[in-house]
C-alpha cells in the first residue's frame, strides 16, 4: 500500500497523529508563504507602477503650468548729442506720432 493513501477507516492516533499534524501545518505555512510571495511580486509592481504614476503626474503638473519665460525688449532713447534715457520696457513707451520710427521707416 502507497504511504499517501490511508485505508478506510483509519484514525490516526499517539504519534502517528503528531507526524500528520506537524505536515498538514507545514503544507499550510508553505502555501501561506507561497500565497503572501505572489502579493508582493503581483501587487509590489502595481504599488511601483502606482508611484511613477503619481511622479507623472506631479512632473506633467509642474510643467503645464511653469511660468513660461517671455523676451522683454528694452529701449533705451539716444539723443543728438550722444547721451541717452534710462532703458525701459518697450510696453510702456508711449506712441508718439504714430509710433516710434527707425532708419527712416514711415508709420
Amino acid at each position: 500500500m502507497s504511504d499517501v493513501t490511508l485505508q478506510p477507516g483509519y484514525v490516526p492516533r499517539g504519534e502517528k497523529l503528531t507526524e500528520m499534524t506537524r505536515a498538514i501545518a507545514a503544507a499550510r505555512g508553505l502555501e501561506r508563504e507561497r500565497r503572501i510571495r505572489r502579493l508582493v511580486t503581483i501587487g509590489g509592481g502595481w504599488v511601483v507602477a502606482g508611484m511613477m504614476s503619481l511622479i507623472a503626474a506631479a512632473c506633467l503638473g509642474v510643467m503645464w503650468v511653469r511660468p513660461v519665460p517671455q523676451d522683454r525688449y528694452y529701449v533705451a532713447m539716444m539723443h543728438d548729442d550722444g547721451s541717452y534715457d534710462a532703458p525701459r520696457l518697450r510696453e510702456d513707451l508711449l506712441p508718439l506720432g504714430g509710433g516710434i520710427h527707425f532708419d527712416g521707416e514711415a508709420g
